[in-house]
């Protein structure tokens, strides 16, 4: 248990918040091969007569492609965060995130929803559709994950922003270590070096000797 625990705590950031950063990207990473469509909805070919519902229908899976690109980026940014890491995750992490979920969702609420009656207003329309899309988000995991995502990293983000968390991402002892050997490399003076080599030179000299004999 002892050598289990000093394992855990070895692999676990120095910043343990970072962990937070970690779990936020893996969860855009994941999202995107997760469920983005209510089950009881099926979309046939023929359903919409206009091109704009059918090129939606046919490309709107491509709109979670910037989640994709959100969470790989993430993860480049937990190694080189640059002089300027907030901005960096706020420009490459949430607004290709916030842009997939609004694409997302936008398809949802356009392509999806129960049938309307010609009675009924457009902007009655727009609402009713609205209001039961947020009903199905909660469904849905791809929805699930991201939000979750971004909640995670929004909270590092502010830590980090305030000077509390901290990156890159780095293993504890990882520093010490490097200084304790730059120590010792310290501590090794250049005379050392000298009469360790003139020890060598004469022990050479004299297994030569003995063998020539």
């Amino acid at each position: 248990m002892k050598r289990a625990a000093e394992f855990l705590r070895s692999v676990i950031p120095a910043d343990p918040f970072q962990l937070l950063f970690l779990a936020g990207i893996s969860c855009l990473v994941v999202a995107h091969g997760l469920r983005w469509w209510p089950v009881e909805v099926c979309l046939g070919p023929d359903q919409f007569t206009d091109s704009f519902g059918r090129q939606l229908r046919i490309f709107g899976a491509l709109f979670v492609y910037p989640i994709i690109f959100a969470g790989t980026t993430g993860y480049f940014v937990c190694f080189w965060p640059g002089g300027h890491p907030v901005r960096r995750i706020l420009g490459l992490v949430f607004l290709p995130t916030m842009a997939g979920l609004g694409l997302m969702f936008s398809r949802l609420v356009y392509l999806s929803g129960p049938s309307s009656s010609v009675l009924e207003s457009t902007g009655s329309i727009v609402t009713h559709r609205i209001h039961w899309a947020q009903t199905m988000l909660w469904k849905l995991a791809g929805f699930q994950f991201s939000l979750t995502g971004l909640l995670l990293i929004a909270i590092f983000t502010s830590r980090l922003a305030l000077g509390i968390a901290t990156l890159p991402l780095a293993l504890p002892g990882r520093h010490a270590l490097q200084a304790e050997d730059f120590g010792s490399w310290r501590r090794l003076r250049p005379r050392d070096i000298a009469k360790d080599g003139e020890s060598r030179a004469s022990e050479f000299e004299r297994v030569t000797l003995t063998s020539s004999r």
